[in-house]
């Protein structure tokens, strides 16, 4: 990321600002390209979007229409994806338990 200025903000914060004064959760490429066009390079959106994602611990959805990015959606994520995996162990089964329990199941009908 570029090196910015000590009380300059970041790109990706100047477009979480102008989510926040759209009062919207959804922003669309052309509102930011004409509210923001001038103080960013808006073939670096997308990796604004990831700083986001990355640095507010918000969740990004592109809005797409095809192939194409029309918008994006702000996703607030009450605890972070981290907090919700703790604790939990997936251990994989061997095929032998699992070809015990499709016989059990496929015999008791």
């Amino acid at each position: 990321m570029a090196k910015v200025k000590t009380g300059e903000k970041k790109q990706y914060e100047k477009i979480l600002d102008l989510f926040q004064s759209m009062g919207s959760d959804t922003l669309m490429v052309a509102e930011i390209k004409e509210k923001l066009g001038d103080e960013i390079k808006m073939y670096r959106l997308s990796t604004y979007m990831y700083d986001i994602k990355k640095y507010s611990k918000q969740a990004i959805v592109p809005i797409r229409e095809g192939k194409k990015v029309m918008g994006y959606k702000l996703v607030k994520m009450t605890t972070p994806l981290s907090q919700k995996i703790t604790g939990v162990a997936l251990v994989p089964a061997t095929v032998t338990e699992v070809a015990d329990e499709v016989t059990s199941e496929v015999e008791t009908e």
